[in-house]
């Protein structure tokens, strides 16, 4: 986002604003909001293209040879090597033991109980640590991943999620954007929440 503090110090702060987005990570500068066709200079956060090939707290799930596949191929990102190799041959050779237990009782005098239980044991670790940036141009952040699974009619399903990277999405954001605002600040810029 970083204007240099030379270019800033030739523009009139009077005339000029920034304008921050918080909740898409955005700053918006309007070098002369007097004027119609004034320039216009915009910076956004991006998302790391890994935590897209990941899927992490999305709805996307895999079955054990797709995540066996993502995680052979991304060993990069794992904090612990051995950890990543010992992942990718648990989730090649899987195996579970799934249990399931119905129950549907019925009386004739309106009492009534139904209970559906699947549990699912298997010896995959349930959590890694991730090394990867959050936003494209920062530097890695670790965070913690568990390995999320459930028993269905056609096999097990896999899907990651991390309460981890929920948080620092947001600790990073602020940062940045309160990096931002200290700069246009000390230029003696309005600065405006969208």
């Amino acid at each position: 986002f970083m204007l240099n503090k030379h270019g800033l110090g030739l523009l009139d702060n009077k005339v000029s604003h920034l304008e921050i987005d918080e909740e898409n990570g955005s700053v918006t500068f309007y070098v002369d909001s007097r004027e119609k066709y004034s320039d216009v200079i915009t910076g956004s956060l991006t998302e790391a293209r890994i935590l897209g090939t990941f899927n992490i707290n999305k709805d996307k799930k895999f079955t054990d040879k797709e995540l066996a596949k993502l995680f052979k191929m991304n060993q990069f990102y794992f904090e612990s090597k051995e950890l990543n190799m010992k992942l990718v041959a648990s989730l090649m050779n899987f195996s579970a033991k799934v249990t399931k237990r119905i129950e549907d009782n019925k009386d004739n005098r309106g009492t009534e109980k139904k209970v559906y239980e699947a549990a699912v044991d298997t010896d995959i670790e349930k959590e890694f640590v991730m090394k990867a940036p959050i936003f494209n141009g920062c530097p890695d952040e670790n965070f913690l991943v568990h390995i999320c699974y459930e028993a269905s009619s056609t096999g097990v399903s896999f899907w990651l999620e991390s309460v981890d990277l929920y948080q620092k999405v947001e600790e990073v954001k602020r940062k940045i954007l309160d990096e931002e605002i200290k700069h246009f600040k000390e230029y003696g810029c309005a600065i405006v929440s969208k």
